[in-house]
Parts: C-alpha cells; sequence; structure tokens
C-alpha cells in the first residue's frame, strides 16, 4: 500500500514537474514575442516622435531581422551542447537589460535597441532544443507546436498593451515591459528548467561565418531598401549591393569548408529538409513585410486619402485576433496533418496566408477590412507554423535538432529582413519628395508582394516536400507517419 502510494505521489511530482517545464518554456519563448512585436506598431510612432521618414522607421524592424539571422545560428548552435540552459538564460538577460537604451531620447539608440533584440529570435530554436531534451511523446509534439507559434502569440497578445503603454508614456515605455519579461524569464529558467544530461558534446561556434553572414546580407538588404533613393544603377547602389552578394558568397564558401559552419548549408539543402526551409523562407517574406504594411497604414492620417488615422493602440490591438486564431489553428493543422500529410497542411496555410495579404491588398478602408485579414493570416500562421517543427525534428538526428531548428528560424528571418527591405523600398519609390507619408498604390503594391511570397511558398510545399510526408495509416499511400523521437529512442 504504501509503495502505491509513494508511486502515485512520484507520478503526479513528475507531472508537476513536465507541467512547469512546459509553462517555463512557453514563457521564455512568448518573450521573444513580445520583442519581435515592438517594431511593427512602433514604426509610425516613432518615425513622427524622432522625426525620421517611415521608410526609414522601417529599420526598426529591418534590423531586429537581420540581427536575428546571424544571432539565431550562433545560439542554435550553443544549444546543441551542454550549456544550453545558460544560454537560454544569458539571452534572456541580454534583451531586458539590453532594452533600456531605447530610454536615450535619439533614433539610433532605438536602432540599437532593436538590433540587440534580434537575439529574441533564437528563443524558438534554443527552447525548442531544451523540451528536446527533457520531453517526449504527444507531449513534445504539442510543445514543439506551441513553441513554434509563441512569436506570432507573443506579438499578437502583447501588441494591444505595448500600445496602451505608448498611449499613456510615449514610445519608450514598452522598452521597460521587455525589461521587466526578460529577466522575469531568465530567473524562471533558472528555477524551472533541469540541468543539462551529463555526456552532451561540447561544440564550437563559427565566428568568421557570422561576421561574413552579419556584413554581407547588411549590405544587401541596405541595398535593397535604400536603392530607391539612392538610385538603382548609382554608384552606391551597384558597391554595396555587389559587396553583399560578394561578402555573402565567401561566406558560402567558408561554410562549406568548416567543420562546425554557423549554418549548415548541406543540411539546408538536403532532400528531406530543403522543400521546409525553403517554405520557411518564403512564408518569412510574406508574413513580416505583409505585417510592417498593415501596421503602417492602420497608422497613417487619413489626410491624403489612405489610410485608417488609428492610435498606435488600436493598431496593436488589431493584431489580437491573428494571435487568438494562431492559437486555436495547431491543434486542427496537427490533427490533419496526420491523416493528409504535412506538406498538404503546410501547402494550405501558406496559401491561406497568401489569401489574407491578397485580401488586404484590395479591401484596406475600414477596421473591419483589417480584422478579416487578421483573422484570415492567423489561421495560415497558425497551419504553417504548427507543422514546421514537426517536418524539421522528424528527419534530423537528436544531437542536431537544435542546429536545425535554428537553420529553419535564420531561414524565416532571413526572408523577413529580405521582405522588410523590399518594402522599404516599395515604399520609399511611393512617396513624394518632402512628403512623409507614402501613397495609397505603395501599401497595395506591398500587399501584393507580399501575398505572392507566400504564394510562392504554398507551391514550393506541394512540389518540392516528399509526398506522404507526415501521412498516417488511413492515407492511401500508405506512408510511414511523421513520428517524433523521444531522447531515449533518439539514443
Amino acid at each position: 500500500m504504501t509503495e502505491r502510494v509513494q508511486a502515485e505521489t512520484g507520478a503526479r511530482s513528475e507531472q508537476v514537474s513536465t507541467r512547469a517545464l512546459v509553462v517555463c518554456l512557453a514563457y521564455a519563448a512568448l518573450t521573444g514575442g513580445v520583442v519581435a512585436g515592438l517594431g511593427n506598431p512602433l514604426i509610425y510612432e516613432v518615425s513622427v516622435a524622432r522625426d525620421v521618414p517611415v521608410v526609414d522607421a522601417q529599420w526598426m524592424v529591418i534590423a531586429t531581422l537581420l540581427a536575428g539571422a546571424v544571432g539565431t545560428p550562433v545560439l542554435s548552435r550553443l544549444a546543441d551542447g551542454p550549456a544550453r540552459k545558460r544560454v537560454l538564460i544569458g539571452t534572456l538577460l541580454v534583451l531586458g537589460l539590453a532594452s533600456a537604451v531605447a530610454l536615450i531620447p535619439t533614433f539610433p539608440a532605438v536602432i540599437a535597441t532593436r538590433s540587440v533584440q534580434g537575439l529574441g529570435y533564437a528563443l524558438v530554436p534554443l527552447t525548442v532544443s531544451l523540451a528536446r531534451a527533457h520531453l517526449g511523446g504527444e507531449v513534445l509534439t504539442r510543445t514543439l507546436a506551441m513553441l513554434s507559434l509563441s512569436v506570432s502569440l507573443g506579438v499578437g497578445l502583447g501588441n494591444p498593451m505595448i500600445g496602451l503603454l505608448v498611449g499613456v508614456a510615449g514610445y519608450r515605455a514598452p522598452f521597460l515591459l521587455v525589461t521587466v519579461v526578460g529577466l522575469t524569464a531568465a530567473w524562471l529558467v533558472a528555477r524551472t528548467v533541469p540541468a543539462a544530461p551529463r555526456g552532451d558534446p561540447r561544440v564550437a561556434v563559427d565566428l568568421p561565418g557570422a561576421a561574413l553572414l552579419a556584413l554581407g546580407l547588411g549590405a544587401l538588404l541596405l541595398a535593397v531598401a535604400r536603392g530607391g533613393v539612392w538610385g538603382w544603377t548609382s554608384i552606391a547602389t551597384v558597391l554595396v549591393g555587389g559587396a553583399g552578394v560578394a561578402l555573402l558568397a565567401v561566406w558560402a564558401l567558408v561554410e562549406l569548408r568548416v567543420t562546425a559552419p554557423l549554418v549548415d548549408l548541406r543540411l539546408v539543402c538536403s532532400r528531406t529538409l530543403l522543400g521546409v526551409n525553403v517554405v520557411a523562407m518564403l512564408i518569412g517574406i510574406g508574413m513580416f513585410a505583409g505585417a510592417s504594411t498593415v501596421m503602417v497604414l492602420v497608422q497613417t492620417p487619413t489626410e491624403h486619402g489612405v489610410g485608417l488615422g488609428r492610435s498606435v493602440f488600436v493598431a496593436g490591438l488589431l493584431m489580437l485576433p491573428m494571435a487568438l486564431v494562431s492559437l486555436v489553428t495547431p491543434p486542427v493543422g496537427l490533427w490533419a496533418a496526420r491523416r493528409i500529410g504535412y506538406r498538404v497542411v503546410l501547402a494550405a496555410g501558406a496559401l491561406t496566408t497568401a489569401c489574407a495579404f491578397g485580401y488586404f491588398a484590395r479591401w484596406h478602408d475600414s477596421i473591419l477590412d483589417i480584422v478579416v485579414m487578421m483573422v484570415v493570416m492567423g489561421v495560415g500562421v497558425g497551419l504553417a507554423y504548427s507543422v514546421m517543427p514537426a517536418v524539421v525534428v522528424a528527419v534530423t538526428p537528436y544531437e542536431r535538432v537544435g542546429t536545425a531548428m535554428g537553420v529553419n528560424q535564420v531561414l524565416r528571418l532571413a526572408g523577413g529582413s529580405a521582405g522588410g527591405a523590399v518594402v522599404a523600398a516599395i515604399l520609399a519609390a511611393h512617396t513624394r519628395p518632402g512628403a512623409h507619408d507614402p501613397a495609397e498604390t505603395g501599401f497595395v503594391l506591398a500587399a501584393v508582394f507580399a501575398s505572392g511570397g507566400a504564394l510562392v511558398a504554398a507551391l514550393v510545399a506541394l512540389l518540392l516536400l516528399p509526398r506522404g510526408t507526415g501521412r498516417g495509416a488511413g492515407d492511401p499511400d500508405g506512408a510511414a507517419e511523421v513520428t517524433v523521437d523521444t531522447p531515449a529512442t533518439a539514443a
């Protein structure tokens, strides 16, 4: 009798411990969503407060995505080693403390803070690596889906609070929120997450590769974003763009030669991961580019016949439908994926996202139009991002899950930064000399561009992902279901 009571008590303690771990990892990942959410709603507010054009304020998003594209693979690589818990705690501390820099009332201080906050995008692969190490079975599958969606959820749930803080105390108040959230998340991780298992091998980090990627991608994005201002055939555009391409080519050669590359290009281009990685990049182009376009238009004054003239609080509140829908969509997506295949669900999510931005390009004259667009976007993002991690984890060896998820996240961010740069160029090309706000045509073309990126992602998912990916026994082809190994079975 005593032994049975002890066994039941141990089972309850383990259940509570697992639940606490999942909650802790979700909170840490949501911190990255709150950080990401600081960009789009504040673009117009910062442009007014610091007296800079809207197209320049777009770098609040581009700089963050660029830093995330470089910092994520470095931190993800460290997440494959025994220091994964310490790396997560350190990242949260840096995010919290660096946000105080934005309190300095200058535009460069805001850009500097947003650049450091790009490390927040690494919180997803970091938390995924910890979940992979300490969870298994169906709990792991559900946790992976939730962590993958944490950025969009954090954006949607945090933006109304961000808007309220801006309305009360100005654009610098939300950065204090990030300080509080980041520091409390670091404390929670330190108390809740178990120590790393003994025997995990140490990993090396390719710092030269990180430097080359940062310089090359930064130069290329700068040329794209400022090409309309400098002139597409000007010496500055050609030199900066050419330097970016050359540096990225050198970076690719270095990555193929080093023992521990920053981004494993062979893994990126492997037959099993190529399709899902390309889809991640294309959806990133559509989602990040489209979201920034919507937020700027919502806050643009109606004086010139375009824009809704709403406050940053309303703009943030309009992200809430997307977050709520993307919260309830993943269970449906995972249920459907077990029956019709992850390939089909991923393509459906991308196609739905394309429809959302296509709707916005045609109808954007009222709050109702924005709500409809956000709901459709939430469905698309929820479907696509819920099945991505399951596909990545299922086809990746246990010891390389952190790297594989980091690569997938990098491609989302690289696509997003490229999309943001293109949107900045489009809006700049449709802003009259001396004017502060772009014309309506610029917003429409930016939305069409975002919709096109998501549409191509749907086609790539159908063409490049192997047929039967993730299908269960009910599939007529009889393909095996995508499974997620536990640490024990992986070993």
